[in-house]
């Protein structure tokens, strides 16, 4: 095993080279843009201070970022790369507060258990993948700080005397919470549990609520908030709709929810969503506490106890077996003499902060008839999940087989996410899922500018065509909208095949100009379609 300098020397080089070749394959693979990618390159046709339902953070920092490299897939596949270096070296480092190097590996790495971490975020989301760097760097500037005041006076817990974070961390703070806001709203209801949390809990942590250090956090979040936050007081409708709708909100009555039978349903959304996020972790974690606890009976020859009783699985067993036996040996783990990954605070803190989490959602069903949950939602409010777990059930140190278990998995799951990625692509055929990065969007905007040179308005009603044809919007000089009724002039470009649902169809009089067919990239037949179709409209007075 490397020693602890040299794991925390390389994990950021190692990560650094894991997203590297994930931006690279990516770049390789297709010119063309996924949904989430699509819609960045609509809306980077103008900078504003807001965009429809999402904040606007992610879409100025890709501005940022192509002002550096142009607009294209690398741009996209950069900043994608960047935030997701942040959150997981956050994650390390967060760990490794309160434990040795190689525990801490295993903690930072174990978010490659979670398929939204590993596949989804890198797959195709941006706003949630830019809320969780903030809000992971936001755990890591105050789990940092506690941990400092707790390494300064190991008997401070409980005295109930530590100083305040100093103006810099606070500012930081303030920065981070900020951003996170105008990365997605749902920073808001992470920021709720957070506070309610750190006050049900006191110790060290409640000295974040003090006045000072609050007052200067809510200052300095409101100054990175305040620009789009007047924009979203004259918008508020147009936020408010489509959040409600993805929450499968329909204004009932709060008094006749837990009656109605959608209550029933909203619940099963939301044990599916926590399952389908939790679950591959909660398996591998289980599987390896049974076998903790196998091995030691095994060792100590201990064959007079019988199997284990209804009461107490093999997994609890191991949980309790290891506390007994654990003893504080973590003499390369940066903390003050008792642990703090030990003290009372932690602990109860993140009883605390999981029930409330808990107990938000379930309000969320009672309260605003919330009836549809998906588990990437879960990221913002899980990805310390690992780090509280690893602190509620430990002491000072991973059990041996939960941190082969985790370090293992997690590698060998991130190398098959390095292959499948791209090949989900290639390999469309043999997987039956067709992949967006196969429909050749590049062909389509190069024979419109053929065929149509002197069009500077283009139409799309889906938003994949949009983005994808936005791309090349100051190539060719075009202006792409989604807005399609009120163009007079121009044309209107209509995905037929593969298209998913219902589609718009062109405003009244509007005549049909062109279609355009061209083969699936890779040689593909996926489900019957081996190529995309596109009919192209123009205005009344049009050829």
């Amino acid at each position: 095993m490397p020693t602890s300098h040299a794991i925390d020397r390389w994990l950021p080089l190692g990560l650094a080279l894991y997203f590297g070749i994930h931006l690279l394959t990516r770049v390789l693979v297709s010119p063309s843009l996924e949904l989430d990618e699509a819609e960045q390159l609509l809306h980077l046709q103008a900078l504003s201070l807001g965009y429809g339902f999402q904040p606007p953070l992610y879409t100025w920092l890709q501005a940022l970022v192509f002002a550096f490299t142009g607009p294209g897939v690398f741009g996209l596949a950069l900043l994608k790369a960047l935030l997701l270096w942040l959150t997981w070296w956050a994650m390390y480092r967060m760990a490794r507060l309160f434990y040795k190097a190689k525990d801490a590996l295993a903690i930072g790495l174990s978010l490659a258990l979670f398929p939204q971490f590993l596949w989804e975020s890198q797959r195709d989301l941006t706003h949630t993948v830019l809320l969780v760097a903030c809000v992971a760097l936001a755990w890591l500037a105050i789990l940092s700080w506690h941990a400092k005041s707790m390494r300064s006076s190991p008997k401070i817990e409980a005295k109930q005397q530590v100083s305040a974070p100093p103006w810099g961390v606070t500012a930081l703070l303030g920065l981070l919470v900020g951003a996170a806001i105008v990365a997605k709203y749902s920073a808001g209801l992470w920021l709720v549990i957070l506070i309610f949390s750190i006050a049900f809990t006191g110790g060290p942590l409640r000295h974040w609520l003090a006045p000072r250090p609050f007052v200067l956090i809510v200052m300095v979040a409101l100054i990175v908030v305040l620009p789009h936050g007047l924009w979203l007081l004259n918008n508020l409708s147009e936020v408010v709709a489509p959040i409600q709708s993805k929450l499968g909100m329909e204004g009932a009555a709060a008094a006749s929810v837990t009656s109605s039978p959608k209550f029933g349903t909203a619940l099963i959304s939301l044990l599916q969503a926590l399952g389908g996020f939790t679950g591959l972790w909660v398996l591998i974690t289980t599987l390896a506490l049974g076998w903790h606890w196998l091995g030691r009976k095994a060792r100590a020859g201990d064959t007079t106890e019988g199997p284990v009783s209804s009461n107490e699985s093999a997994t609890a067993q191991g949980l309790k077996t290891y506390r007994e036996e654990t003893a504080s040996s973590a003499a390369d783990v940066p903390s003050y003499k008792a642990n703090p990954g030990a003290s009372q605070t932690l602990p109860l803190f993140w009883k605390t902060y999981l029930l409330l989490f808990l107990a938000a959602l379930l309000a969320m069903i009672v309260f605003a008839d919330a009836t549809e949950f998906k588990d990437r939602w879960m990221q913002p409010f899980l990805v310390i999940l690992p780090l509280a777990f690893a602190q509620l059930a430990f002491k000072n140190e991973l059990p041996p087989a939960v941190r082969r278990a985790w370090t293992a998995s997690a590698i060998t799951l991130m190398l098959l996410a390095l292959v499948l990625m791209p090949l989900r692509t290639v390999l469309g055929t043999q997987t039956g899922e067709l992949s967006r990065l196969a429909i050749p969007y590049e062909e389509l905007a190069q024979a419109l500018k053929q065929d149509h040179p002197g069009v500077q308005s283009i139409v799309a009603p889906q938003g994949l065509v949009a983005g994808n044809l936005a791309l090349y919007s100051k190539a060719h000089n075009w202006k792409v909208s989604l807005q399609g009724k009120e163009v007079e002039a121009g044309l209107w470009v209509l995905q037929v095949t593969p298209s998913r649902g219902a589609f718009e169809p062109p405003p009244e009089g509007w005549v049909e100009q062109a279609t355009y067919t061209f083969p699936l990239r890779y040689n593909q037949t996926v489900k019957g379609v081996s190529h995309a179709v596109w009919r192209v409209y123009g205005p009344p007075n049009a050829r």
